[in-house]
């Protein structure tokens, strides 16, 4: 079997009244006290219908797109939606057995590895040993899943706990490979079969990583999604993918990645977690320090890029979920440029590690965004 590195070198073809009750709470607690109104906001009617919030399943989905969060449930039902990695585990199932019951140390996070960069490969192997240490990955690996598995693996022996969402770059697609939505089930396989995390965790006692999936929508900076006010750029970002006419439509171009059907559907999936009987208590979550993370921009202030590449950044109903869930931090990549700051309370930060051309990359070791609070010398 080849060693992780050298696969690298292998080429592939809300209501009035909740705002009353709401008076005097926490902001977390603000938001998780109407999570239905929340939603609503998020996904509009269309959530309450397709009965993601409880409504009635029996209405289809536009597009047929419960054919592939029904695929979704299943897959993420495979597994308790959040674990408790700092306690000793009785499953013995799951490849990173034996690395549980051990609290994290600390909490790393990086993003846009894109590997295929041969400074970037080199990069990653020169990473360090890090055995009590969290890492965060916001996407954007590579396209090729034999080397996104490779990736996984190196990065699992040299961190004790590795957390990952996928990014566009993942999601990009060849003749004969099948549509992007597929192939986002596959990397979600890949990675719990090599241990890595792409459901939420406990990592130390009350700190939780929680992943959300995500895409952008035009609509970030609030304009509108009409091609012909895209420009050339934004037009022609990820034509790579395939998307299913379930999810973009049958009348829709398949290679057009601002449809926002594709958005919708990953805001979906996270709401379909957040939406299982096991999903903690939002007192659990109030009390505790929450790291989100994705690989979009949630908001519009957090990219000081290019006005033509606005439309394929983010989505601001992204940020409406982190803060649902109850985010102190949120982690983001995509847009290669160091960013630290704090928006209505929520710390926002992206240390990306770039395209070796990039003036913005952070080619350093991974920042951190949580150290474990150093405990009092015993006299």
């Amino acid at each position: 079997m080849p060693s992780p590195s050298s696969v690298f070198f292998i080429d592939e073809a809300s209501s009035e009244s909740n705002k009353n009750n709401s008076a005097g709470l926490s902001p977390k607690e603000k938001v998780y006290s109407a999570p239905r109104e929340i939603a609503n906001k998020v996904h509009g009617e269309e959530a309450s219908r397709r009965g993601v919030l409880g409504g009635n399943s029996s209405v289809p989905l536009p597009h047929d797109k419960a054919i592939y969060l029904s695929r979704f449930e299943e897959w993420d039902e495979r597994r308790p939606s959040w674990q408790y990695l700092n306690q000793a585990s009785t499953d013995t199932s799951t490849p990173y057995k034996g690395k549980e019951g051990k609290a994290t140390a600390k909490v790393l996070f990086t993003s846009d590895l894109h590997i295929d960069a041969p400074k970037n490969r080199q990069w990653l192997e020169d990473l360090p040993y890090c055995p009590d240490e969290t890492l965060i990955v916001a996407g954007d690996i590579c396209t090729s899943l034999k080397k996104l598995r490779a990736t996984f693996e190196l990065l699992v022996a040299r961190f004790q706990y590795v957390f990952y969402t996928p990014g566009n770059h993942e999601l990009w697609t060849y003749a004969g490979q099948g549509n992007s939505i597929d192939k986002f089930f596959e990397i979600l396989d890949i990675a719990d079969e090599c241990g890595v995390h792409v459901r939420p965790a406990w990592v130390s006692p009350g700190v939780a990583v929680v992943p959300l999936f995500s895409w952008y929508n035009s609509s970030l900076f609030g304009s509108s999604a009409a091609v012909e006010l895209r420009s050339s750029q934004e037009q022609n970002f990820d034509r790579m993918c395939s998307w299913p006419v379930e999810i973009v439509g049958s009348q829709s171009d398949p290679h057009d990645s601002l449809n926002p059907g594709i958005a919708s559907f990953f805001l979906d999936c996270n709401m379909v977690r957040m939406q299982r009987n096991d999903w903690p208590a939002a007192s659990e979550l109030e009390s505790a320090t929450v790291l989100t993370f994705s690989h979009f921009i949630p908001r519009p202030e957090l990219f000081k890029g290019l006005p033509s590449l606005r439309k394929v950044m983010g989505d601001t109903e992204l940020d409406v979920q982190l803060r649902m869930i109850g985010s102190c931090t949120h982690v983001f990549g995509h847009s290669h440029m160091a960013v630290d700051e704090i928006c209505e309370e929520v710390r926002y930060v992206q240390g990306a590690l770039g395209h070796p051309r990039d003036l913005g990359g952070c080619r350093g070791l991974p920042n951190s965004i949580w150290n474990c609070p150093k405990q009092p010398d015993v006299v």
